[in-house]
């Protein structure tokens, strides 16, 4: 995944949902049908929204361009305090 991928990708996932479900989507013993069914029961989203942003987070992780993509989203302007934290604390983790 090169780098516009990756900023594609993101884009359609959104920045915030990537760290406030990351461990999920990280968890591959989790199948995508049940993560759809979460993001589409805590967040509101459409099934087919909720479809790609799980499809497009795990093509980020199994690219292994997540660490590139928290360390993007602490250096972030336009995100909230809590989510830079957040990401912050999972890019202790790699």
């Amino acid at each position: 995944m090169d780098d516009n991928q990756l900023q594609r990708a993101i884009q359609s996932v959104g920045k915030s949902c990537f760290v406030k479900y990351y461990k999920q989507f990280k968890d591959f013993s989790r199948s995508n049908e049940e993560l759809v069914e979460l993001l589409m029961k805590n967040e509101k989203y459409t099934e087919t929204a909720s479809a790609t942003r799980v499809s497009k987070s795990r093509s980020i992780i199994n690219a292994g361009r997540a660490k590139d993509v928290l360390l993007e989203i602490t250096q972030s302007e336009k995100l909230d305090d809590d989510v830079k934290t957040k990401a912050r604390k999972l890019l202790g983790e790699f």
